[in-house]
């Protein structure tokens, strides 16, 4: 048997009632996705990104003195941002053996100070850019906490280190509310002028 299918895509207005629903054989609901897992938030203009223009030189472990790629929703921000994608790569061997993942941290009262941004860009090129901040330098009001260890930073030559994953899909497991960010860490300070880190975030209105 040869299920039947549409090829193409039609827009329809929002609240369009779909194909009646169909269940399986073990009593679950079946289901298919259409487009791609970011296609409908990234179309409607919700999804963000930022990325190191650069090179930076991290700081070491949650130090509040920062530097490194990072996402900071700032305070008054009529959203919060859901981090799904995070990226990275190190193009200078790290001075000392590292642990490499995102810590997370929050201030209802106080604001990142001394920020220095870099790019954030909207998904869909042309729309325009949302509330969330991404930095690579700032002073933390508070001291932040690891939330994912992601890899490791290598003291080989980058020749001949064995590669590591340098994206990863955090689904929107972190939220951050106004005064919340999410930064890259770096148990030891990377090579100087050999990070580089990137995220994608989805802004819902709160």
């Amino acid at each position: 048997m040869v299920d039947s299918f549409n090829v193409g895509s039609i827009l329809y207005p929002d609240g369009t009632q779909g194909a009646p629903m169909r269940g399986d054989r073990y009593g679950g609901q079946a289901v298919s996705v259409l487009r791609s897992d970011y296609a409908e938030l990234t179309s409607r203009g919700q999804r963000f990104f930022g990325a190191n223009q650069s090179p930076v030189t991290t700081t070491v472990g949650a130090a509040t003195t920062w530097t490194g790629a990072g996402l900071y929703n700032p305070l008054g921000s009529p959203v919060n941002c859901e981090v799904d994608l995070v990226g990275f790569a190190a193009v200078v061997a790290f001075a000392a053996a590292a642990s490499v993942g995102i810590m997370v941290g929050w201030s209802g009262t106080a604001s990142i100070t001394g920020q220095t941004a870099d790019g954030v860009y909207n998904a869909m090129p042309g729309l325009a850019v949302g509330n969330g901040l991404f930095l690579k330098a700032g002073t933390l009001p508070v001291a932040p906490t690891l939330r994912y260890v992601l890899a490791s930073g290598l003291t080989g030559a980058i020749t001949t280190a064995v590669a590591i994953p340098g994206m990863y899909d955090l689904k929107g497991s972190i939220i951050l509310p106004p005064g919340g960010y999410a930064l890259f860490w770096t148990s030891t300070v990377s090579g100087t002028s050999g990070f580089v880190g990137s995220m994608s975030w989805v802004e819902v209105p709160r």
